[in-house]
């Protein structure tokens, strides 16, 4: 059985990963689990055994840390249902070098396919060519400056300008975000973090 752990760490540090961060992606590393880190969560997809029997120490471990919150989902990839539409796709998006998402992980940018009116899931593309630059230089024209000049506000929003027209979902594309605005990519995982905790805390009742 395969499954997927998605974890996050609190609390963020803006600009580097705190010292209970990297003690939980090198306890995971340690109980022979490749970590994945993205925007919202670090990911790890494995034989369930090997997911389930390193919880425990990767937990222990951010909190020995000092972590304050540590944010479990566990998630059975066996079970998640593919139809044959999406079987038949998947040596296309091999090729192409992309890969088809869920329907709930649908987002903007992506490809949704649909079958007899059903949206069945999307295909989420490589990074097309300029179209990141192009993102890039549309934010800095609406902001009045480079990305790289922006005080710290002035680039938490444009990370979220970036996010909001899926800028995101384009490969590499925190690596180049990053490298606008003259900061880690730590620190746009942070801003974009920092996006969705504020988008939750207006939701609330």
């Amino acid at each position: 059985m395969e499954l997927r752990l998605e974890f996050t760490v609190e609390p963020f540090i803006d600009g580097r990963p705190g010292p209970h961060v990297r003690a939980a992606l090198a306890e995971a590393r340690r109980q022979g689990l490749q970590a994945d880190m993205g925007p919202f969560a670090t990911t790890v997809d494995g034989e369930g055994d090997d997911v389930l029997a390193g919880l425990p120490a990767i937990v222990r471990a951010a909190v020995n840390a000092g972590a304050t919150r540590v944010a479990l989902a566990v998630s059975c990839l066996d079970d998640r249902p593919q139809h044959p539409f999406l079987r038949a796709l998947s040596p296309v998006a091999e090729a192409l070098d992309a890969r088809i998402v869920p329907p709930e992980e649908l987002a903007a940018g992506d490809v949704p396919l649909a079958f007899d009116g059903d949206v069945l899931g999307g295909l989420r593309l490589p990074r097309a060519h300029g179209l990141l630059e192009r993102l890039i230089a549309e934010v800095e024209r609406e902001l009045g400056s480079k990305l790289s000049d922006l005080t710290r506000e002035g680039k938490q929003r444009a990370v979220k300008m970036l996010d909001e027209r899926g800028a995101f979902n384009l490969r590499r594309s925190i690596e180049d975000v990053a490298d606008a605005l003259g900061v880690s990519r730590i620190t746009v995982y942070n801003y974009l973090n920092a996006t969705t905790a504020r988008a939750r805390s207006v939701r609330r009742p």
